[in-house]
C-alpha cells in the first residue's frame, strides 16, 4: 500500500487544493517533514521490521529538526548615534549686562535663589534696580537617538543666539564659559568675543558655599561697575 492509498484509507484527502496560508509558527513550517516521516512509519509497519526501524529514525530526525532548528530571527536595528550633552543654559539679560549659567536639562527654570543673587549683583554693579529678561537655551532641542546633537553642534547653534545678548557677559561656571567662548578660561579672567566682553567666573553655587569669594568677585568686576554706572 502506498502513502496515498493509506491516507485515503484514513479518510485524509491531502490532494485537495487549498488556498495558501501564512505559517504562524516555526513548527508549522516544519510540519510536512513530520507528516512524511509518520507516513513512512506507518508504511514500514506493513512492509517489515527493518523498514520500521528506518521509518522511526526518519521520524525522530524530522521531530528533532522541528524542535532543534527554531532560532530567534535576527532583528535589524537602525544604527544609533552617540548621545550628546544635555543641559539648560539660562541668560539673565539686564540693561547693558547678560549673566549666563548652566543647569541640568531636567530643571524647568533657573532656581529662585540664583535669580535673586544675580539681581542683587546687578544692583551692586549698576546702582539700578531692574528685572532680568530671562531667556533659555535648552539642549538637545529635539530628543532623538538618530540625530547628531554633539557639544560642537550645540556651540554652533548657540553662536547664532549670542547676537541677542548684551555686549558684556558674565559666564558663571566652566561649562557656561566653554559653551560661549568655545574653550575654558581661568576664573575671573575676561576676554573679547565677537565684539563683546566675556568674564569667566565660578559657578553661582560656589558663592553660596564660599561667601568670602564674593569679595574676589567684586574685585574682578570693578571695571565693569564703572562702565555700567557711567552709562
Amino acid at each position: 500500500m502506498n502513502s496515498r492509498q493509506y491516507l485515503e484509507l484514513m479518510g485524509i484527502d491531502v490532494w485537495r487544493r487549498r488556498s495558501p496560508r501564512k505559517a504562524e509558527t516555526a513548527a508549522e513550517v516544519q510540519q510536512p517533514a513530520v507528516v512524511q516521516a509518520s507516513i513512512a512509519h506507518q508504511e514500514a509497519r506493513l512492509s517489515g521490521s527493518s523498514s520500521l526501524v528506518r521509518a522511526k529514525q526518519s521520524l525522530d530526525s524530522a521531530q528533532q529538526n522541528v524542535t532543534g532548528d527554531i532560532r530567534p530571527a535576527k532583528i535589524s536595528s537602525t544604527p544609533t548615534i552617540a548621545v550628546g550633552p544635555s543641559f539648560l543654559l539660562v541668560f539673565a539679560n539686564f540693561p547693558g549686562l547678560t549673566m549666563a549659567s548652566v543647569y541640568s536639562a531636567d530643571l524647568a527654570h533657573q532656581p529662585d535663589h540664583h535669580q535673586r543673587f544675580l539681581s542683587s549683583l546687578y544692583f551692586a554693579l549698576s546702582s539700578n534696580k531692574s528685572k532680568a529678561n530671562v531667556t533659555d537655551f535648552r539642549w538637545p532641542m529635539v530628543k532623538s537617538a538618530h540625530i547628531s546633537q554633539s557639544k560642537d553642534e550645540a556651540r554652533q547653534v548657540l553662536q547664532q543666539s549670542l547676537g541677542q545678548v548684551a555686549e558684556r557677559i558674565l559666564a558663571f561656571g566652566d561649562e557656561a564659559t566653554e559653551l560661549i567662548h568655545n574653550q575654558p578660561l581661568p576664573a575671573y579672567q575676561s576676554t573679547r568675543l565677537s565684539g563683546k566682553t566675556l568674564w569667566a567666573l565660578p559657578e553661582i553655587e560656589h558663592f553660596f558655599r564660599e561667601t568670602r569669594e564674593r569679595k574676589a568677585l567684586w574685585q574682578a568686576l570693578k571695571g565693569l561697575r564703572g562702565a555700567l554706572q557711567g552709562e
